[in-house]
C-alpha cells in the first residue's frame, strides 16, 4: 500500500502554523476540539468545529472536515508536530466518524525522511475508536513517496500527523474498475475527528503465543479492507476461538470479493509458514495471496468446508506459487519482504456457487 502526495505534504507542513505546539512541546498531546480546530490544516476541503450532538463523540465539539473525492483533488488533513513533539509517543488514540464506509489512513511524516501509514476501516455513520502504537505504522513505498534513509520510524523527526480518506488515492485512477472494485463513492463527504490524545502509555500487546502475529485483533479498529461487495466487521467467539474479522459478501458469477491487510515491514522475517483459523458459512474456494514489496505475488488455494466449521490451516511458504501478474526477480517468496496479505473468495469467479456468504479469519501469523 502506498500514499503519494508528491511534494504537497512537505509544502503544507512548511506553511502551516504550529499553533498546537507554539510554546511547549509536551510529551503528551490532548485535543478535544471543543473551541477550535487546534492547529489542524486542510490541504483540500474545509475544517471547522461542529457542536452538532450527532457529530460529537464527547465534550462540546468535534473537528469537522468537509472534503471531496474527485480526480485531481488530493484530500488530506494534517497537524504540524514540530520540534520532536511526538518523540515520546507510545500510543495514539482518537475517534473518527465518516459519512460512508471507507478505508482511512493515519500518517506520520518525518522531516526529510519517510512517510509512515496505518490503515483501518471506518464504518458509515458510526464513531470508530482507533488506538495505534508506533509499530502499527508502515513505510509508504510508492514511487512518489519520500525515501527514508534508515528505513525506520524516528518519532523525534516526525513533523506532521495526518489523516485521509484512502478513497482520495483511488479516485485518481483512470481505470473505473478500480473505483468499482473498492466501492469508492465520489463526491462530497464529511469526516469528524474527536478525542485525540498521544500518551507515553504503551498499548496492550495481545496474544503472546509463539509466532509473528499479522493481527492480534486487540485494537478497537479493524485494519482489514474489504473489496467488491465485502463488508468487514470485528468478530469474537464461535466459530472462532477468540477474536478475529468477519467478511460478509455475495458469491456471484465473475464477482471478485475478499479482504486485505497490510503486513508490517519485516514482520514475517525468519518464518517458514503461515498459520490461520478460517471458517466459511458456505463451501468456498479461497485464495490466500502474499504480496511482496517490489511486486512479487504468491498464491495458495484452500477449500473452505462450509457450515461455519473452523479450520486451522498451516501453510508452508514453499506451497505458495507465483501469481500470473507476479513481478519478482528471484521468483521466490521472501517472507521478510511480504507487505500485504489478501484473502479472496474465488467461488463466484469460477462460477462454482452463488449466494450470500460469511467468512471468518482469526489467529493469523507467521510461524517457524
Amino acid at each position: 500500500m502506498r500514499l503519494c502526495a508528491r511534494s504537497a505534504l512537505p509544502a503544507a507542513l512548511a506553511l502551516a502554523a504550529p499553533a498546537a505546539f507554539a510554546q511547549n512541546q509536551a510529551p503528551v498531546l490532548r485535543q478535544t476540539f471543543d473551541a477550535d480546530t487546534e492547529g489542524w490544516q486542510a490541504f483540500s476541503g474545509r475544517l471547522s468545529v461542529t457542536t452538532d450532538p450527532a457529530l460529537v463523540k464527547e465534550g462540546k465539539g468535534a473537528l469537522k472536515w468537509e472534503y471531496n473525492l474527485a480526480k485531481g483533488e488530493f484530500a488530506f488533513a494534517l497537524l504540524p508536530t514540530p520540534n520532536g513533539a511526538l518523540a515520546k509517543m507510545k500510543s495514539l488514540r482518537f475517534a473518527v466518524r465518516t459519512d460512508h464506509t471507507t478505508p482511512v489512513v493515519a500518517v506520520l511524516q518525518e522531516a526529510a525522511g519517510g512517510r509512515y501509514i496505518a490503515l483501518f476501516t471506518a464504518p458509515k455513520d458510526q464513531w470508530q475508536e482507533v488506538a495505534l502504537a508506533p509499530e502499527d505504522f508502515a513505510l509508504s513505498d510508492g514511487n512518489d513517496d519520500p525515501k527514508d534513509p534508515n528505513g525506520q520510524l524516528d518519532l523525534e523527526r516526525v513533523e506532521g500527523l495526518g489523516i485521509a480518506d484512502l478513497g482520495t488515492l483511488f479516485a485518481q485512477s483512470d481505470d473505473p474498475n478500480v473505483q468499482n472494485l473498492l466501492k469508492i463513492q465520489m463526491g462530497p463527504h464529511v469526516l469528524c475527528l474527536d478525542s485525540l490524545r498521544v500518551t507515553e502509555e504503551p498499548l496492550p500487546k495481545g496474544d503472546a503465543a509463539a509466532g509473528n502475529p499479522i493481527d492480534t485483533f486487540t485494537r478497537p479498529q479493524l485494519s482489514w479492507l474489504g473489496f467488491g461487495s465485502t463488508r468487514v466487521t470485528a468478530a469474537s467467539g464461535a466459530p472462532l476461538e477468540g477474536r478475529g474479522v468477519r467478511a460478509d459478501y455475495r458469491q456471484a458469477p465473475g464477482a471478485f470479493v475478499g479482504l486485505a491487510r497490510p503486513v508490517g515491514r519485516g514482520l514475517l522475517a525468519g518464518t517458514e509458514r503461515l498459520t490461520l483459523a478460517l471458517a466459511s458459512l458456505k463451501p468456498a474456494k479461497i485464495l490466500i495471496q502474499l504480496e511482496e514489496t517490489g511486486g512479487g505475488k504468491y498464491n495458495r488455494v484452500v477449500d473452505a468446508e462450509g457450515a461455519s466449521k473452523l479450520q486451522k490451516l498451516d501453510l508452508a511458504y514453499t506451497e505458495f506459487t507465483p501469481a500470473d501478474d507476479s513481478k519478482d526477480a528471484n521468483n521466490r517468496l521472501d517472507p521478510e519482504a511480504v507487505k500485504t496479505v489478501l484473502i479472496i473468495d474465488l467461488t463466484g469467479v469460477f462460477g462454482m456457487g452463488e449466494g450470500e456468504n460469511a467468512l471468518w479469519i482469526g489467529s493469523i501469523r507467521g510461524a517457524k
